[in-house]
């Protein structure tokens, strides 16, 4: 794909927003990006996600990062999110697997606070109590549950009984302690229906942003994908439907995100190797490198969708 080094620059209502870093900002309730620069690719990888671990405590049948891997020790960890952070990024979504598991999450969440990134924890809330949240709060720019459907379908999805209670009582654990919440949905032909009513209900509930995700064709979600994957014009459509049923009588955002495109998708795995999915075959990946052994500025001249990169975070 040719790329326009040149990008036309936003208008910038800062008053809201969190400066990351020169040319960066940040809405942290939208969950959203803002550039004041005219050459997006000068930015490099302003923004990353930490799988921090791939333990989990779900068997979710749409997973992509459903592998076993070993991790970095704590202080590994903590060295790596200061060199990210010495190259340029500013924001991390800590994940996984399921990032509450890691005993050591709120040291790694207060290092990175500390160096001045934003910080998002994506999570499914399962291990999250009202201790925890007061915990981890103070280190955290904003929070993100999985869920996908109503009730019977979510706990389906989570091949879990009792799922879809927990993660709402988590959404309001953290919804009370004053966290912006985001909830994220992987769409499939056995939930997409259920947008509307689901979104309802979590407004209802406080919660800020809706992200709908497609399927990706890797790990566990192989195996259902032929079945359950939706194009995206389908749920385009299906957005389209609820905006107009709900004009002017919504606050939540609903964001709609196709993983087919590459260069959307980036991750620090946990033994810090940076790498994405190829999309070209199913569970087919694009090793970059290992992030603590490799300067960014390295990574980033060998990442091949810088368009798509920053062109997904302008429409985040």
């Amino acid at each position: 794909m040719a790329r326009d080094k040149k990008s036309k620059r936003a208008k910038i209502n800062k008053d809201d927003l969190i400066f990351l870093r020169e040319g960066i900002y940040y809405d942290q309730v939208k969950d959203s990006y803002v550039f004041d620069t005219d050459d997006l690719e000068s930015l490099g990888f302003f923004s990353i996600g930490l799988q921090v671990t791939k333990r989990c405590n779900a068997q979710c049948i749409h997973c992509a990062a459903s592998q076993q891997s070993p991790e970095l020790s704590t202080e590994k960890m903590l060295e790596l999110i200061e060199k990210l952070y010495k190259e340029g990024c500013v924001k991390l979504n800590f994940t996984g697997g399921e990032p509450l598991l890691r005993e050591d999450l709120a040291l790694l969440l207060k290092k990175a606070k500390s160096l001045g990134m934003a910080t998002t924890l994506s999570t499914n809330g399962f291990a999250l109590t009202r201790e925890k949240i007061r915990e981890i709060k103070p280190y955290l720019t904003n929070i993100r549950f999985s869920l996908h459907g109503l009730e019977k379908t979510n706990d389906e999805v989570f091949q879990k009984k009792g799922a879809f209670n927990r993660i709402m009582k988590s959404i309001e654990y953290s919804h009370d302690e004053g966290l912006s919440v985001g909830v994220m949905f992987s769409a499939m032909l056995k939930n997409f229906q259920e947008i509307d009513e689901l979104s309802k209900i979590l407004e209802k509930k406080g919660v800020d942003k809706l992200i709908i995700f497609t399927l990706m064709s890797a790990g566990r979600a192989q195996a259902i994908f032929a079945k359950e994957f939706l194009h995206v014009s389908e749920l385009e459509n299906q957005l389209n439907l609820i905006r107009r049923n709900n004009k002017n009588n919504r606050k939540l955002e609903i964001t709609l995100v196709d993983w087919r495109i590459q260069g959307q998708c980036l991750l620090i795995d946990p033994t810090g190797i940076l790498y994405g999915y190829d999309f070209s075959e199913a569970d087919s990946y694009l090793w970059l490198g290992n992030a603590l052994e490799e300067s960014l500025k390295e990574l980033w001249d060998k990442f091949p969708y810088k368009t798509n990169y920053y062109k997904y975070y302008q429409q985040h």
